[in-house]
C-alpha cells in the first residue's frame, strides 16, 4: 500500500526537477500535519449530502423523490455553518473567508431566514472590530460564454443573486461593522477562436506547435517499437498527421471549449483554521427539501485550512491581473457596509495565518487541480489543463486508431504511449537506457536510441517561439519539461491514479462516471470519426476514457494476485445509466457510457500489459522500466493473458447507484485505497480539466466509520444493470 507520505513524496519529486517559479508546492499540492479530523461539535472527517444518515433501505431507492421527507438544513448548509462557526476569532480581530463553487444560488444561502447560511456569514463578520476589514472571497465558475456580459445587464438575474444574498432589497444588513468587504470572481479563460477557423490566435498557434512536438515524440517511439505488432501502421499515422488540420476540427467542434476549462472546485476557509472541500456546490440541489443528490464533503481543522486559502490565492493571483486574451474572466468587488456599488478594486491575498497553533497529528494531502501557466511559461495565456487533454486526446486515439487489430495491440499500443507521457517522463529515460543495453531476440543490436532521442529533443528549442529547456537531472526527456509544464497542475489525477495502482487489498470509488461524455454532440463526434477514418463498429462514440487509471486498474489487480490475500478487490458504484434517448430529470448528472465497455477496455489494457512482458525475455529490462514509470508503477508481474478473464471477473464489480433508478443521482469523487487511504473532493475520475480542490487522509478508524456511515449501504443500494453487457472483439483476440 502507498501512504500520504508515498503521495507527497513523488509530487514534491516531480516538483523539485523544474525551477522555483514553476514549481506548484502549496499551490496544487501541500502535506500538513497539524490537522484534526471534523470541526468543533462534529468530528466526523466526512459529510453525507443529502441525507445526513441513511434513511431505510425501503425508502431508498424508491418509486419517486417523495419516499423521504428532508427539511431545513440541508447537511450542506449544516456544515458550511459548523465550519464558519469553529473558524471564527474568538477575539473578533480577524475574519478571512474563502469560497469555491461553481456559480452559487440563492436560496442555498437565504434559506432559513435568521438561520441561513447568509445570517450566518453576515454574523461572521459584523462580530469583528469595526475598525478591522472583514473579507469574503467567493470564486465560481461555469461553462458560459457571455459572463462580463451577462453581468452587466441593467436586470441581471446573475448580478441580483449575490445581492439577494449579502443585502436586504438594497441595504446592507450589517449593523457594527461597515468594512467588511466582498469579492466575486469567475474564472473562466477560453481558447479565443477567430472566424472560419482559418487564421490561429496566438495560443492557438502554441497548441499547434505543442502538438508537432508530440507528433514529433510519438515517431521517436517508433524507434522503440520496431518489431512489435503494427509499429509501420503507428509510424504511418505519425508521418500522416496534421497538427494544424488536428487543431482546426477540435476548434470547429467545439470539443476542447466544451472541455477546458473553469472552476470546478468546492470549498469553505475560514481564517486559517477551518475548512471544507468536496463535491457539493453551494447550489439549491443541496437545500432542505431537496436530497435527489448523494454527495460527500469533508471538514478538517487545521493547517489543511491555510493549503485551502493558497489555492484561491492562486486564482485571485490571476483575476486580479487577467490577460487581455481572457474574454470571460472577471471580478468585482463591493463594500457591504452600504447599497451594492460594483468596483474592480483588487482583491486582497490571504494573510499569514499562524502555524504554532496545535490543531492535531492528522496528516492530511491536500490536491488539486491549478489552471494558468507559470515560470517561462507565465505568458501563455491558456489553462495548462490543455496538456493533460491532449494526452487523453492521444490516448484515446491511439486506442481507436489500433480497434481493428484487436484489444492485445490496442493495449500494447496504449501502454507504451502512456509510457513516454508519464508525468516527469522517467519511463522514456529508463526504457532508452534499457534499449540501448539489450539485444533483440532475432540478435540485431538496438542503436543508441538514447542519443539520438536526446539530439532530437534539443533541436526542438531551436524555434525563438518556444522557451529554453528547462535543465535538470531528471526527466530529461519529459516531454513536460520540454514544454515547461509541470504536471502537478494536476497533481490531484496523478495522486489518485498513484494511490489506486500501488493498491494491496482494495479499491473504492464513488463516482459520478468514469469516462467523460460528449460535451460536444453529434457535430463533434462527426467531424473528429471524419478526421480519423474512423468507420463502424470502431467508431468513436464520443465518450473520452481515462486510460491511465484503466493501467492503474491492471497494476492492482496484478500486485497481490500470488499472494494469501490475493488480487485486490475492485468496487465501484457509477451514476444512473443513460441510454442514448432516455433519462431522468437530471440527464447531466447520469452517465451514458456502459459499465461493458469499461470492463472491455480494462481487459484490453491487461492484455497489453501481458504482451509486453512476454516480449520482454530478450530485453529483460523492458517491461521492468514500462513497469516503474515514473515511480507510479512499482514493477509487478502483469496477470497473464489466458487468466485476465477470470481475474477481472472475480475481482473488478462495478454497480449503478441507488437501484439505477432516475430519481436518485450519485455525484461524489471518492476514491478509498486499502481501507486506510481516503480522497474527498471535487475532482472526478473521468477526463474533465478545470479547477479542482481535495484532500487525502490516512487513517484506518476514520475510513472505516466512512464506511459504516456510508459506503456500505451504498454498496448494498447498487445494483448490477442487465443491460450494459461487455461487447465481445470484433476481430480475434
Amino acid at each position: 500500500m502507498t501512504s500520504i507520505d508515498d503521495l507527497a513524496r513523488r509530487l514534491e519529486q516531480i516538483d523539485s526537477t523544474f525551477d522555483k517559479d514553476t514549481q506548484l508546492k502549496h499551490w496544487s499540492f501541500e502535506k500538513t500535519e497539524n490537522n484534526s479530523f471534523g470541526v468543533t461539535g462534529s468530528t466526523d472527517f466526512t459529510v453525507f449530502l443529502s441525507f445526513g444518515e441513511w434513511p431505510e433501505l425501503a425508502k431508498v431507492p424508491g418509486t419517486s423523490e417523495d419516499d423521504v421527507e428532508t427539511s431545513f438544513p440541508n447537511p450542506l448548509q449544516n456544515a458550511f455553518k459548523q465550519v464558519l462557526a469553529a473558524g471564527e476569532d474568538p477575539k473578533g480581530k480577524t475574519c478571512f473567508i474563502d469560497l469555491a463553487t461553481l456559480n452559487p444560488a440563492t436560496d442555498f444561502f437565504t434559506e432559513g431566514g435568521d438561520e441561513s447560511v447568509a445570517t450566518a456569514l453576515l454574523n461572521a463578520v459584523d462580530k469583528i472590530d469595526p475598525e478591522m476589514k472583514p473579507v469574503i472571497r467567493i470564486v465560481c465558475g461555469d461553462w458560459s460564454d457571455n459572463a462580463p456580459e451577462t453581468w452587466g445587464y441593467e436586470n441581471s438575474a446573475w448580478r441580483k443573486m449575490f445581492e439577494d444574498i449579502f443585502w436586504n432589497e438594497g441595504k446592507s444588513r450589517l449593523q457594527h461593522n461597515k468594512n467588511a468587504t466582498l469579492w466575486v470572481g469567475y474564472y473562466r479563460p477560453i481558447l479565443a477562436t477567430t472566424s472560419g477557423g482559418e487564421a490561429y490566435a496566438p495560443t492557438e498557434q502554441w497548441l499547434n506547435d505543442r502538438l508537432d512536438d508530440v507528433a514529433k515524440l510519438v515517431k521517436e517511439l517508433n524507434e522503440l517499437v520496431t518489431g512489435l505488432p503494427q509499429a509501420d501502421k503507428l509510424l504511418n499515422i505519425t508521418k500522416n498527421f496534421d497538427p494544424k488540420a488536428y487543431v482546426a476540427t477540435l476548434l470547429k467542434s467545439k470539443y476542447l471549449q466544451q472541455h477546458i476549462s473553469w472552476n470546478h472546485g468546492k470549498i469553505l476557509a475560514v481564517n486559517g483554521k477551518t475548512m471544507m472541500t468536496g463535491g457539493g456546490n453551494y447550489w439549491n440541489e443541496y437545500t432542505g427539501p431537496v436530497h435527489d443528490i448523494v454527495d460527500q464533503q469533508a471538514k478538517v481543522t487545521g493547517e489543511a485550512a491555510i493549503s485551502a486559502h493558497q489555492w484561491s490565492n492562486y486564482f485571485w493571483n490571476y483575476l486580479n491581473k487577467i490577460p487581455k486574451s481572457d474574454s470571460q474572466s472577471f471580478y468585482r468587488c463591493a463594500n457591504l457596509g452600504e447599497p451594492p456599488k460594483w468596483t474592480e478594486e483588487e482583491a486582497p491575498l490571504s494573510p499569514a495565518f499562524s502555524t504554532n497553533v496545535p490543531y492535531g497529528n492528522k496528516k492530511v494531502l491536500t490536491v488539486s487541480r491549478i489552471g494558468d501557466w507559470h515560470g517561462k511559461m507565465k505568458d501563455v495565456e491558456y489553462p495548462v489543463g490543455i496538456i493533460d487533454g491532449l494526452r487523453d486526446v492521444l490516448l484515446n486515439g491511439v486506442y481507436l486508431n489500433f480497434g481493428t487489430e484487436g484489444p492485445q495491440v490496442q493495449g500494447t499500443m496504449v501502454i507504451l504511449m502512456y509510457a513516454i507521457m508519464t508525468e516527469d517522463g522517467e519511463a522514456l529515460r529508463h526504457l532508452t537506457e534499457a534499449a540501448k543495453n539489450y539485444k533483440r531476440g532475432v540478435g540485431v543490436y538496438i542503436k543508441d536510441v538514447a542519443s539520438e532521442i536526446a539530439n532530437t529533443f534539443s533541436s526542438w528549442f531551436s524555434s525563438p517561439s518556444r522557451p529554453a529547456a528547462v535543465s535538470t537531472t531528471k526527466g530529461s526527456f519529459s516531454p513536460y519539461h520540454s514544454l515547461n509544464v509541470n504536471p502537478n497542475a494536476w497533481a490531484s489525477r496523478f495522486a489518485r491514479v498513484c494511490a489506486i495502482a500501488n493498491a494491496k487489498e482494495s479499491v473504492i470509488l464513488c463516482q459520478q462516471r468514469i469516462a467523460c461524455p460528449p460535451y460536444g454532440g453529434d457535430d463533434s463526434k462527426k467531424l473528429l470519426n471524419d478526421y480519423m477514418h474512423l468507420t463502424e463498429p470502431n467508431i468513436w462514440d464520443g465518450y473520452l476514457w481515462p486510460f491511465d487509471l484503466l493501467i492503474a486498474f491492471g497494476y492492482a489487480l496484478a500486485r497481490t494476485r500470488n499472494t494469501k490475500t490475493g488480487a485486490a478487490k475492485i468496487t465501484i458504484v457509477l451514476a444512473t445509466h443513460r441510454t442514448k434517448n432516455e433519462g431522468g430529470k437530471r440527464p447531466d448528472w447520469e452517465d451514458g457510457a456502459s459499465i461493458g465497455d469499461l470492463r472491455r477496455k480494462l481487459k484490453a489494457v491487461m492484455r497489453g500489459m501481458a504482451y509486453l512482458n512476454g516480449v520482454a525475455g530478450p530485453l529483460s529490462g523492458l517491461f521492468s522500466n514500462l513497469a516503474a514509470a515514473a515511480d507510479v508503477f512499482t514493477h509487478v508481474d502483469p496477470v497473464p493473458e489466458n487468466l485476465i478473464d477470470k481475474v477481472v471477473d472475480e475481482n473488478f464489480e462495478v454497480r449503478r447507484a441507488l437501484g439505477n433508478n432516475t430519481y436518485y443521482y450519485n455525484h461524489c469523487k471518492i476514491v478509498c485505497v486499502d481501507d486506510r487511504l481516503l480522497y474527498v473532493g471535487s475532482d472526478n475520475a473521468y477526463p474533465c480539466y478545470n479547477e479542482e480542490h481535495g484532500a487525502w487522509i490516512e487513517d484506518a478508524a476514520e475510513v472505516a466509520s466512512w464506511k459504516n456511515k456510508f459506503w456500505n449501504q451504498m454498496w448494498a443500494r447498487a445494483t448490477v444493470p442487465d443491460n450494459e453487457p461487455e461487447k465481445k472483439p470484433t476481430v480475434p483476440e
